[in-house]
């Protein structure tokens, strides 16, 4: 029998990586190129906040100069990402600022979205669980409430990461939803449920683990 000495550094980074090979790591940029796919040519658009939305503005940003991009939305972060495109669109909702993400909410922002003939919706989440999804403030609550309502498609982007949270108030149920676009980590059990109330869940592929982390 031959016995191998191995350091304690070395012991840590390989558990590491085979921690990383068997975790999926959630990608809100993966995420939210496979949004992206749903958008049809001349679409209005609604994009919540969050970083997942960030992310997709980017990639509105880089499509071609002559193609349409026409938003609507309620962060500052991805309206000004957005406007990086030469000939976008941008209507950015009032209300109140929340000064911790940039973005507004509230009665003016719900009111506000009446007045749009939105084609497609995405809407982000900082928590959901199989009753639906949830946020920390009345106001918020009540734009999600207005999108929903006012938008012939909503989708609801967010990755795995997300799912298991649960935040003070309501907002939409699961059914609210046409679309739930996020990774392959899901639990089965959102699965079976996004199913069972007819919204058709669309995963995207996790980035390549064999990349994360290198040998010291």
């Amino acid at each position: 029998m031959r016995i191998f000495s191995i350091s304690s550094g070395v012991l840590v980074w390989m558990l590491m990586r085979a921690l990383s090979r068997k975790t999926p790591h959630p990608c809100p940029a993966c995420v939210a190129r496979r949004a992206a796919e749903l958008i049809r040519p001349g679409d209005l658009l609604y994009l919540d906040a969050g970083t997942t939305m960030l992310a997709l503005a980017r990639l509105l940003a880089a499509r071609p100069a002559a193609e349409r991009v026409d938003v609507v939305t309620n962060d500052l972060a991805v309206a000004a990402a957005v406007g990086e495109h030469p000939g976008a669109q941008i209507h950015v909702l009032g209300g109140r600022l929340d000064a911790g993400n940039l973005s507004t909410d509230g009665p003016t922002a719900a009111a506000e979205l009446a007045g749009f003939n939105i084609d497609l919706a995405f809407i982000s989440a900082s928590s959901f669980d199989l009753r639906g999804l949830s946020v920390p403030t009345e106001g918020k609550a009540i734009v999600k409430r207005s999108i929903a309502e006012h938008a012939d498609r909503c989708v609801l982007v967010a990755d795995s990461s997300k799912y298991g949270r649960v935040s003070t108030f309501k907002a939409l149920p699961l059914r609210a939803f046409d679309a739930i676009v996020t990774d392959p980590a899901l639990p089965d059990a959102v699965r079976d449920r996004a199913t069972a109330v007819g919204v058709d869940l669309l995963l995207t592929p996790l980035p390549d683990p064999s990349h994360v982390g290198e040998h010291p």
